[in-house]
């Protein structure tokens, strides 16, 4: 699937290369598109959070249509169906929402470009702060909010709580 999504990506730029839209900043020392064209926003904002989300729903959905699938008894399998379908959606509604409030300050920022016709000029680093923090979120929050992975990781990781309980008491 990362690979997969590697190539959509790629793929995606294509058209901010067809438009000749990336061009070398040189007060920030990179290369960006130019943001000052509606649809070169979109496309960015498309990878940058679109892809996600589009594959974070794929899974989420094909693990609900296997979960429909796998009942066996009708009437307990309707209640644990429910109970499934409404965790599913409980964990898709905070992870999209997660992602969704971590780019409020970009589109701010946005905003604000079109309206003053001005780019503030911290414009490019909170927008890539809003995008590497999301991405950090998000491996956080499917860790927290996958009971499989979550068990996984407290096993790789033991929490000696003997040790923090003599610390806090030898230091009183």
């Amino acid at each position: 699937m990362p690979i997969f999504e590697l190539v959509i990506s790629g793929l995606s730029q294509g058209p901010l290369l067809f438009w000749q839209s990336i061009v070398y900043m040189p007060q920030d020392y990179f290369c960006y598109a130019q943001i000052q064209k509606p649809h070169h926003m979109f496309c960015l904002m498309f990878n940058a959070y679109g892809i996600q989300i589009i594959f974070l729903l794929l899974i989420y959905f094909r693990i609900a249509i296997y979960l429909h699938r796998r009942t066996k008894s009708q009437s307990f399998a309707i209640q644990q169906r429910q109970q499934r379908d409404l965790i599913v959606i409980r964990r898709i509604s905070i992870i999209i929402g997660a992602l969704l409030i971590l780019g409020v300050p970009t589109v701010v920022f946005i905003i604000m470009l079109y309206i003053t016709g001005e780019m503030h000029p911290l414009f490019h680093r909170v927008g890539w702060l809003s995008v590497s923090s999301s991405i950090m979120n998000l491996t956080f929050l499917v860790i927290l909010l996958t009971p499989q992975l979550n068990r996984l990781i407290r096993k790789r990781i033991p929490i000696n709580r003997a040790n923090n309980q003599n610390a806090s008491t030898s230091s009183v």
